[in-house]
């Protein structure tokens, strides 16, 4: 069963040190536990002025391992000369998405800067990633003073751009959150959901839940590598009580049809 993972991450975070953040660590890790191949990002890109500089980074680190890293650009659309930096990583860097920040580039879901970020990446047929947090707030530094993204925003915001390809990376909202999204191309990650159907309305926070409302083929298998290590998604990939080709579609299927890979 092919695993690929839409949630990893390379490079530094300004309040804690990071393990496997590394393009040759990440791949050590990525050997240990059997993922094969996998979306990175660069941290850096989330809090540097200008994003472009980390992208490069990115680039040249995940160059030698392009059969198992696709990288993505980070993207701030309130940053002059943005459209350019989308095509360099695009035609010249063959970066496979974007992934965009908007709490922490300080631009709102669906005002202009959005609506052109997102209709640039439907031009160039790339998917756009949103990350619903990077870390638990619970453990944030005292100088982090980003808040979580809302998701409620977020789904309207999807909803309203059908013909976009979207990832919801690290979603902590309840499944109903996302119903009117059915059918769109939109791939929910499983790195922060629980495995288990124990809550009491159908439409809790849980991967049975979302299965249920959007079908298989928008959930994703995402582990959030370095930020948390990927045995507790795994181990939500393999209690689920799916069939096989149901499984292997989470695993890696869905998201490799999403990036036609």
């Amino acid at each position: 069963m092919r695993i690929f993972d839409i949630n990893a991450w390379l490079g530094h975070y300004p309040w804690r040190p990071l393990r496997h953040n590394t393009a040759p660590t990440l791949l050590q890790l990525m050997d240990k536990v059997g993922i094969g191949q996998a979306v990175v990002s660069s941290i850096e890109a989330v809090f540097f002025t200008n994003p472009q500089t980390a992208n490069e980074q990115l680039y040249h680190e995940a160059l030698p391992y392009a059969e198992r890293l696709l990288p993505f650009a980070t993207i701030n659309p309130t940053y002059a000369g943005w459209e350019h930096d989308l095509a360099v990583c695009h035609e010249q860097w063959h970066m496979g998405g974007l992934r965009a920040f908007p709490v922490h580039h300080g631009y709102a879901l669906g005002d202009k800067a959005c609506s052109a970020l997102l209709a640039a990446a439907h031009e160039r047929k790339l998917p756009v990633a949103f990350c619903a947090r990077l870390v638990d707030r619970r453990q944030h530094h005292w100088l982090d003073s980003t808040a979580d993204l809302d998701q409620t925003l977020l789904a309207s915001t999807i909803a309203s751009h059908p013909d976009n390809q979207f990832m919801v990376l690290n979603s902590l909202a309840p499944a109903g959150t996302w119903e009117a999204l059915a059918g769109q191309q939109v791939l929910f990650d499983i790195s922060r959901m629980t495995a288990l159907d124990i809550a009491l309305t159908p439409t809790s926070f849980n991967i049975p839940s979302l299965i249920r409302l959007l079908g298989i083929k928008q959930i994703a298998f995402g582990s959030g590598i370095p930020f948390s290590v990927p045995d507790a998604a795994l181990v939500k990939l393999n209690i689920l009580k799916l069939d096989e080709p149901a499984r292997s579609a989470i695993a890696g299927d869905n998201a490799a049809h999403m990036l036609g890979l």
